[in-house]
């Protein structure tokens, strides 16, 4: 049995839909959503979202990641 690709669990578990699970809401518009970061306080989106790539990269904290 092989192990799983990163694109085989990013295909079984989006990005974004995992983020809505958790309570993450997304704005925006195609690809690009923002939000607001879970890592720190915030009142003004900081984190942005690559729908499409699984990405996201939060410019407060300058971290990112995927699932």
């Amino acid at each position: 049995m092989t192990s799983p690709t990163r694109e085989d669990i990013l295909a079984a578990i989006p990005l974004a839909e995992a983020m809505e699970k958790d309570g993450v809401k997304l704005v925006g518009s195609g690809n690009a959503k923002m939000a607001l970061c879970v890592f720190h306080k915030e009142h003004t989106p900081s984190m942005s979202v690559d729908v499409e790539k699984g990405l996201w990269w939060c410019f407060g904290c300058n971290i990112g990641g995927s699932v």
